[in-house]
């Protein structure tokens, strides 16, 4: 009985941590100029309001990952990161991610936001 117990509670228990990991949209910022981190800002700052008014944050949480921190060194080289890299990944699941950056440098250059924003949310819905 003992056993059964022990086994029921340790099922109950990975199944409460699978449901609540989450997908994150990390987005890697370096320490800019005056004129670069405006702009960088405004990137981070688009991507985080498309993030929070998509998605609830019991499910897809955006991250700053600062490329100067060492506690990021790992991720910065994993990804092989550097400032406005923005990156998808499921459930801390490293392995398992997909790089926007391309599409967030487009997003930049011609700031058409309905696009980009659609692209960020298909993104993280395929990566669900």
């Amino acid at each position: 009985m003992r056993k059964l117990i022990l086994i029921a509670a340790i099922a109950l228990m990975s199944g409460m941590a699978t449901m609540a990991q989450k997908t994150e949209v990390l987005y890697f910022k370096a320490n800019l100029g005056c004129c670069m981190a405006r702009a960088c800002d405004l990137l981070q700052n688009d991507i985080k309001s498309m993030v929070e008014s998509n998605f609830e944050a019991s499910e897809v949480i955006f991250k700053e990952v600062r490329l100067a921190d060492p506690a990021n060194a790992d991720l910065v080289q994993k990804f092989n990161a550097r400032s406005q890299t923005v990156i998808i990944v499921k459930n801390g699941d490293t392995e398992n991610f997909k790089d926007i950056s391309a599409d967030a440098r487009t997003y930049l250059r011609s700031r058409n936001s309905e696009e980009f924003e659609s692209k960020l949310v298909a993104s993280v819905n395929d990566n669900q």
